[in-house]
């Protein structure tokens, strides 16, 4: 004979699934609206909804103020990166922030490009009211370069970005800062993550090319709410 459920686990089951979708839906999250590996179901994730440049912030944060947009920043000395995998790149902290040697073969450990990452200190809910992704900012110099940048909310991923072509060069100033910025800003929940890829020599590379470095120097965004 087969074994009828219990009404009263399936009556708890029922209340249990239904106290946690109103937690969720209170929070402005949806069950339906992430997937399976962390990406967020929105049009706001894809690239084509980031606009990514080169900017003078200075001109460019006067311009959201005469918006009447609140603006908040918060950023992160280079010395505060993090590497995925230890095998892959080589990382030395200095004053001025922290250098990236990537190895020249991709017979190397790890081969010849890997994920770096940053921790932004994040404002979740600024005087009550919930904080959105306005862009994320990367301040960087050198020879290697930026092939793609994932951002994160907590274990979220928000924007899913490949670079192409690759972005190289210097970035370092206030005038020149390497933007990602987002048409329709998400809301934040947990607190913001930049994952950047780097790579170092490829085959279009003269056969002299040994290794290639980069100096990240800080990391930043800014909110609005």
């Amino acid at each position: 004979m087969t074994k009828k459920p219990s009404p009263i686990k399936s009556s708890a089951t029922a209340l249990l699934i239904f106290f946690l979708s109103t937690i969720l839906m209170s929070l402005g999250l949806s069950a339906q609206a992430w997937q399976r590996d962390g990406t967020r179901i929105s049009a706001q994730v894809t690239p084509e909804n980031v606009t990514v440049r080169i900017v003078d912030l200075e001109t460019h944060r006067t311009e959201v103020q005469a918006k009447a947009l609140p603006l908040d920043a918060s950023w992160v000395h280079g010395s505060n990166i993090q590497l995925e995998q230890p095998t892959a790149l080589k990382l030395v902290h200095y004053g001025y922030g922290t250098v990236v040697t990537v190895p020249a073969s991709a017979t190397a450990p790890g081969g010849n490009s890997g994920w770096i990452h940053f921790a932004i200190p994040t404002p979740v809910l600024v005087e009550g009211a919930r904080a959105k992704l306005l862009r994320v900012l990367l301040s960087f110099d050198g020879d290697a370069v930026i092939d793609r940048v994932d951002v994160w909310d907590g274990p979220y991923r928000i924007l899913a970005n490949p670079m192409s072509p690759p972005m190289g060069g210097s970035h370092v100033g206030l005038g020149d800062l390497a933007v990602f910025e987002f048409s329709d800003p998400p809301s934040i929940f947990f607190g913001v993550g930049i994952s950047i890829h780097v790579r170092g020599c490829t085959f279009v590379d003269p056969p002299g090319c040994d290794h290639r470095t980069i100096q990240f120097a800080a990391a930043g965004a800014d909110f609005t709410r």
